[in-house]
């Protein structure tokens, strides 16, 4: 079995086992990879590969409409990508629904544990 294959037929029940797709954003823990791009809302994203082709070469919502993310993200964020040619995070959900974050729409937010000596 293809990790394609794989990644595309993962129930939700699935998705928690395995430690990968997204949920919201509570609480820091040691490293963990954040979006940026929400107003009001920060979601941990756990990725689960990366793709080879940019955001203004895959296509949103699977191909409906011919939307690339590049697209979607400008209508529905009103962020224009900077770097659209590189490779977009993917992010597996539940059964077959996938979601891919342009890389300057994460953050890596890694810890700092504070020392007793101040």
């Amino acid at each position: 079995m293809s990790i394609t294959c794989r990644l595309t037929s993962l129930t939700n029940e699935d998705v928690a086992i395995s430690g990968i797709g997204q949920r919201n954003f509570t609480e820091p823990r040691k490293k963990a990879l954040i979006t940026n791009h929400l107003k009001h809302q920060q979601m941990e994203i756990y990725p689960s590969k990366l793709t080879k082709m940019g955001a203004d070469q895959i296509f949103a919502l699977r191909g409906y409409l011919r939307v690339t993310i590049r697209q979607y993200f400008y209508v529905r964020h009103r962020i224009d990508l900077a770097y659209p040619q590189l490779p977009l995070i993917c992010v597996a959900g539940g059964r077959r629904h996938q979601y891919f974050y342009p890389i300057e729409c994460i953050d890596v937010l890694e810890a700092v544990e504070q020392s007793e000596n101040l």
